[in-house]
């Protein structure tokens, strides 16, 4: 295991800062380390590729810039005069008093970022855009020849993000953490290679990405993707999702709710899974959400025991302390799965192979669903008459 898996386990064990803000972190410590290494990373990732035609000439004064550099700071969460929001990173040159680069980093479609952990809704998604916005315009007003980064892993890039005025006239550029993780490789294996804890840190940090499966597809995604693809796995999980909603939807205490226009997404803790959900008519961002997911996913299991395989499960989404009206006697059952961002999740879960001991496995599914559901009907009923 690397070093850097050790810390993010230390980290979610404490409840601290989830991936996205790791990352931020530590690839911010690792550039600050060395100039050479850093000005490589923005030229060969962060703008390589992806920048609008039309900044040439700002292209070569930030070159100038870079290169004359003695020393390249990278700040994480650092204010900005004259708006509230902070780039997860800044890049300083020399002294200066201000950045010469803000880079957005993203991980997941779902928007996991401190201040809207969990908010999937196009509410949350406008308001990271609009942040955006507010970098891009702030550079052309205070460092025309800065750049506006987006780094991201699965959230789509935002329509117009190289090309639309709103986002001011600045340089700007996307790049993918899969990019990263392969520059880090022919960095480490580079000659002449960097040398000494840089060099280190540079095997540390690819590792870690590795084993959060931030890579390109290998040969070894391509011989399991395979045998997914040619038996229509994903047409016989869109067969169980379907079935699953008609007799949801029979249930008269469900008559309120809304399901989710996207059945099968990934969401905040289906980095390795499948999810579906319903949003509570009255109690804003309540959600009833059920999926199925790797049981070594650590971000939804990290306080369930691990079973063998895939695992399905049933949670409610709730803003913290949004739990506290619950009679425990009753719902004891319902353990506290995960928590962040004002946020907490209580459910159940179960391995997939209890499944298949005999009969229908969409219906034995059900039948294991349904009573969760029905509970977490009545037990957000009991919230919404209190709360």
């Amino acid at each position: 295991m690397s070093i850097y898996s050790r810390l993010y386990k230390y980290q979610e064990n404490e409840n601290r800062s989830k991936l996205e803000n790791f990352l931020t972190e530590a690839l911010a410590d690792l550039l600050s380390r060395d100039a050479t290494l850093a000005r490589k990373f923005i030229f060969d990732v962060l703008l390589k590729d992806n920048c609008p035609k039309n900044t040439g000439a700002k292209r070569e004064a930030l070159a100038k810039k870079l290169a004359n550099a003695e020393k390249l700071e990278w700040r994480t969460q650092k204010a900005l005069g004259g708006i509230s929001e902070k780039p997860d990173i800044s890049v300083f040159a020399n002294d200066s008093d201000k950045p010469i680069i803000l880079l957005e980093n993203k991980i997941n479609a779902g928007f996991t970022h401190s201040h809207t952990l969990a908010v999937t809704s196009e509410e949350g998604i406008k308001q990271e855009y609009d942040q955006l916005q507010k970098y891009g315009q702030w550079l052309t007003k205070k460092v025309p020849d800065g750049a506006l980064v987006f780094l991201t892993h699965h959230t789509l890039v935002p329509e117009g993000f190289l090309t639309h005025s709103k986002y001011g006239s600045t340089i700007r550029s996307f790049c993918y953490w899969r990019s990263v993780y392969a520059w880090l490789e022919e960095a480490r294996q580079g000659s002449p290679g960097f040398v000494g804890i840089v060099n280190d840190l540079i095997g540390e940090f690819s590792h870690f990405l590795s084993e959060r499966r931030m890579t390109d597809l290998n040969r070894g995604d391509l011989d399991t993707l395979s045998p997914f693809l040619s038996k229509d796995l994903y047409g016989k999980l869109e067969e169980l999702t379907d079935f699953i909603r008609k007799q949801i939807d029979l249930l008269p205490e469900f008559s309120d709710y809304t399901w989710w226009s996207k059945p099968l997404s990934r969401g905040h803790f289906a980095e390795r899974g499948l999810r579906d959900g319903a949003k509570h008519p009255t109690l804003g961002s309540t959600t009833i959400e059920w999926g199925l997911a790797a049981d070594d996913n650590a971000d939804f299991f990290q306080q369930v025991s691990p079973g063998v395989g895939l695992q399905f499960f049933v949670y409610v989404q709730r803003p913290s302390g949004g739990f506290s009206a619950l009679d425990e006697k009753r719902f004891g059952a319902w353990k506290l799965l995960g928590q962040g961002g004002g946020y907490e999740w209580r459910g159940q879960t179960e391995t997939a192979d209890q499944f298949l001991s005999g009969g229908s496995f969409t219906e034995s599914v059900f039948a294991w669903l349904k009573p969760k559901i029905k509970d977490a009907l009545e037990m957000l009923k009991v919230l919404s008459t209190v709360g």
